[in-house]
């Protein structure tokens, strides 16, 4: 079974994630969202898929109206969030971003918010393969109601390719 690791502004957390975790075989770690960018990595006897996610952009309308003509406006009441996400490949295989990294974002009243599909700059969604050793960084946006924005968790998982997940949450 794979290890969850997470790194965050000089904080580590090691523990193994197992099929009878009271979660299920997964792993959450909460940081502030003030400390910076959250990291983990998904490591068996390879170094594995590392995610990073980096600081949000808590007003990111405007850069979703300017990417896209069509784009739609956030509907009433939300706003649009974008977060860059960086993928890095340290596995012996290729892998594809959006099979293997899902982030999604949890409020603190409990509601969880999936992404948007709008088009926006350098979207993870389109990143094709990562082949070995290689690292890639690509926008998650979300239509966040005002209530909820900046209280809540960024939530990663990770799919290891054999069913299992493992997750992530950075608050």
């Amino acid at each position: 079974m794979s290890e969850l690791h997470t790194l965050v502004a000089g904080l580590s957390w090691n523990e193994p994630a197992t099929a009878s975790s009271p979660d299920g075989g997964r792993r959450r770690r909460q940081i502030a969202t003030g400390i910076g960018a959250a990291m983990l990595s998904l490591a068996g006897g390879a170094p594995g898929v590392a995610v990073e996610v980096g600081q949000a952009d808590w007003a990111a309308d405007d850069a979703v109206a300017q990417e896209n003509m069509f784009n739609s406006a956030a509907p009433a009441g939300t706003s649009y969030v974008m977060v860059p996400v960086t993928v890095s490949n340290g596995d012996g295989d290729a892998v594809v971003p959006r099979a293997v990294v899902s982030v999604t974002y949890r409020a603190e009243d409990g509601r969880t918010f999936s992404p948007e599909r709008q088009v926006v700059p350098a979207d993870l969604d389109e990143i094709a393969e990562l082949a070995p050793g290689e690292t890639a960084t690509g926008n998650v946006l979300f239509a966040i109601p005002d209530d909820a924005r900046g209280a809540g968790a960024w939530v990663v998982e990770l799919s290891t390719g054999d069913g299992a997940e493992l997750a992530f949450t950075a608050l």
